[in-house]
């Protein structure tokens, strides 16, 4: 396929997408510094702390409230919401600014709490109720990933965001890593040219086990029930996945996935402990996931091919990548010519990106920022996941536009 057709089939495709209310285009390509508009931006006096609720107090409560220590100078913990009163004691104890007052059920929180934003911690399916109540209730938010599991509940949050005025920011903290960010700006400008293919892999050992008998925790751990945590592609693949969407920079106009459970070891369970994805996107570029929950090493590097060099990307928080150049278009039997190696120098933080992120979101509900990434900016990843798991059960290949 020429460069002129791939450019007309990308634009073409864009045009179906755009009119079938997805509108992933406009906003894959924007930077996280774009200016703000059509919110209703929290007004911080000087001085005056960004007030946040946690709705959900669960393992992963942990890593928000110690984002939120580390920025205590600019906002605090001021109210903690679960259904488990020892789980608000146990994380109460972890707040460092602020005195949170302690909620059981969302709705009084919503009501009584004085907060400017809402951080939603719920288990996954719970994120669009959480999220839409805490809109509607005033408050801007930031909400844990994936966003949604359905591309349906995304959009309907994406639509509560636009209504009630107030940003919505997905809690994929990848994209807020300087070396990511760095190499986002770098592939537009060029560095390896149109990508043409990206291979991207999380291999990780199994969740945290939350109770000690392996029957209890089948029946009672969310992540191991496929239709509330949605898997190892939902759960951790997302991070990923979400990388790639930005980097490559194109809508998936089609997705095709093998998986399941597949380690007997691990306890029993319906949600898959691996899967493989391919993903095709508007302007032809390919891209493959692979991830399991059962790795005792880590993974291999990502990799992004284009077309005139290839790059390694090393951790979010590595201090450089590796480009690879060579004549890619050398005579069969002549070989591809040197291949020149070249360490590209990334910006690192002692900051984590977990941290970045709120620093992000501070900006943000003050609408100096937009959300990043917002509901939309997130879209493109529940539409793949949910695809994969269409590709599976129907044994066939998923269009973007089938997935509602």
């Amino acid at each position: 396929m020429s460069y002129e057709e791939q450019t007309r089939r990308s634009f073409l495709v864009r045009s179906v997408l755009a009119s079938a209310g997805l509108g992933l285009a406009s906003r894959i390509c924007k930077g996280a510094d774009a200016p703000q508009t059509f919110i209703s931006a929290a007004s911080l006096k000087p001085g005056e702390k960004l007030r946040i609720g946690i709705l959900g107090c669960g393992n992963r409560s942990q890593a928000h409230i110690q984002a939120v220590n580390h920025l205590a100078e600019h906002m605090e913990v001021a109210a903690l919401c679960d259904i488990l009163p020892e789980k608000l004691e146990e994380k109460k104890k972890m707040v460092k600014s602020g005195e949170p007052r302690l909620y059981t059920d969302s709705t009084k929180m919503l009501k009584e709490a004085d907060v400017h934003a809402v951080v939603v911690v719920l288990p996954n399916t719970l994120h669009r109720e959480g999220t839409i109540a805490s809109l509607e209730a005033g408050k801007h938010v930031l909400c844990e990933k994936p966003l949604t599991l359905k591309v349906a509940d995304t959009k309907a949050i994406i639509d509560a965001s636009g209504r009630t005025q107030r940003i919505v920011q997905v809690g994929t903290q990848s994209r807020h890593s300087p070396g990511y960010a760095a190499l986002a700006q770098k592939l537009r400008e060029g560095l390896i040219g149109p990508v043409l293919y990206g291979v991207a892999q999380t291999f990780r050992a199994d969740w945290v086990k939350l109770y000690p008998d392996p029957e209890e925790d089948s029946q009672k751990n969310w992540r191991m029930r496929q239709d509330e945590g949605g898997s190892v592609v939902y759960e951790m693949g997302i991070h990923t996945i979400d990388v790639f969407n930005w980097f490559i920079g194109d809508e998936p106009v089609e997705i095709t996935c093998l998986g399941g459970v597949h380690n007997r070891k691990l306890q029993n369970r319906d949600s898959w402990d691996h899967a493989g994805i391919v993903v095709r996107y508007a302007n032809g570029a390919l891209m493959t996931y692979g991830g399991n929950l059962y790795s005792c090493g880590g993974p291999g590097p990502d990799i992004l091919f284009g077309e005139n060099a290839t790059l390694q990307l090393g951790s979010r928080g590595a201090g450089e990548a590796i480009v690879r150049k060579c004549a890619y278009w050398r005579p069969y039997g002549k070989g591809t010519g040197p291949d020149k190696m070249e360490a590209i120098k990334l910006p690192t933080s002692k900051t984590d990106p977990s941290t970045l992120q709120y620093l992000h979101f501070l900006d943000a509900v003050q609408g100096k920022k937009p959300a990043f990434p917002s509901a939309r900016d997130h879209l493109p990843a529940v539409l793949i996941a949910q695809a994969a798991q269409m590709s599976l059960a129907e044994r066939r290949h998923i269009k973007a536009s089938e997935v509602t």
